[in-house]
């Protein structure tokens, strides 16, 4: 054969062909992309900015952006990288080979952040769980009320709840002026577990007319939380007898034709009382407007001390209209005399 190791040449070159560009493509510097945290937005370095070797520190790195970069994060910025975090003052002594950056990977992606604040201390201590129990302050009125108690609750809790709004709206009517009634001990544990603890029950009675009474704080108290309200009331400007009587007849409705309770075990609703006539004074009744007086000289010996009897007149008045009588008549008598005398005459 003329070319006896024609073969085994071209082999020979093609692997050397092959070595060659691999060498070329593992000799290439990755790509590296910076993120900013802050804004989201990624500035990758420029390859031809500075030579990447593994001796290449952050500091070198960050050299071609850093005039984009805030002054805050040049100097108490942080970079992210797999799990590690590399302080600003870090960044001139830490290299690309610290961080396990190597020249063959293809593409590194670091995050830039603003300074973190230290994460809080965990307390051993259990906590209890934070729940939203504040009185809500949206307005309703008793119809309104008494539809979320039914859309909140299930029957058998609605009835219950709406029994005792009976009973407590009777009370408020039959008894005009009772302050007990009106007076509500939220942490009762009868009206809690019927009413309070029923979705829509404190509404009702805040769109009756019930306000929240405020919590007296004390004066040496260090708290700085809100204290939660103790009592509902009804006070005398936000009672009115014609919102009573209407929201009383919605509850018997709303037993009757929502819940379908029978008829005889819904409490009779109650009437106001109708104010008495004032009664007429007689005249054994004690008059303000009359004078009186009392002698102590005949309680001594168990007289009658009173003079209401007498006219109300003290024992000098009683004198001297005895004097101002005996006058009269020596007048009348005189008078008689001198009328003889002229006839007479």
């Amino acid at each position: 054969r003329p070319y006896p190791n024609i073969k085994s040449d071209t082999h020979t070159l093609t692997a050397a062909h092959t070595t060659a560009r691999s060498t070329k493509i593992h000799q290439m510097p990755p790509r590296i992309a910076i993120k900013c945290a802050w804004s989201g937005a990624r500035q990758t370095i420029p390859p031809s900015s500075t030579t990447l070797t593994p001796k290449t520190t952050l500091a070198e790195l960050l050299e071609p952006i850093r005039a984009t970069l805030p002054p805050l994060v040049l100097e108490q910025g942080e970079l992210l990288y797999v799990r590690q975090c590399i302080k600003a003052s870090e960044w001139p002594s830490t290299t690309l080979k610290m961080l396990g950056i190597g020249m063959e990977d293809g593409g590194v992606l670091l995050t830039l952040q603003l300074p973190s604040s230290p994460p809080p201390i965990a307390s051993s201590e259990p906590t209890a769980m934070e729940v939203d129990d504040t009185p809500t302050s949206i307005k309703m009125t008793p119809d309104q009320a008494i539809q979320l108690i039914l859309s909140s609750n299930f029957d058998t809790d609605s009835k219950e709840c709406i029994l005792t709004l009976c009973k407590m709206m009777d009370n408020v009517i039959a008894k005009p002026g009772n302050e007990k009634v009106r007076c509500i001990r939220l942490s009762n544990e009868n009206f809690d577990g019927k009413v309070g603890s029923r979705r829509g029950g404190v509404e009702f009675l805040l769109a009756c007319g019930f306000t929240y009474r405020p919590t007296v704080i004390p004066l040496l108290s260090k708290s700085t939380e809100t204290p939660k309200p103790e009592f509902l009331e009804l006070l005398p400007p936000n009672e009115s007898t014609p919102t009573l009587l209407s929201a009383r007849k919605a509850l018997a409705t709303t037993l009757l034709q929502e819940l379908h309770v029978p008829s005889s075990e819904i409490p009779k609703m109650k009437t106001p009382p109708t104010k008495a006539a004032p009664a007429k004074r007689t005249n054994a009744e004690f008059d303000v407007f009359k004078t009186c007086s009392y002698n102590t000289q005949s309680a001594a010996v168990g007289a009658n001390a009173t003079t209401i009897g007498d006219g109300g007149l003290s024992t000098t008045e009683r004198k001297l209209q005895t004097l101002q009588k005996k006058q009269e008549r020596l007048e009348k008598k005189m008078q008689v005399l001198n009328e003889r005398e002229l006839v007479a005459w």
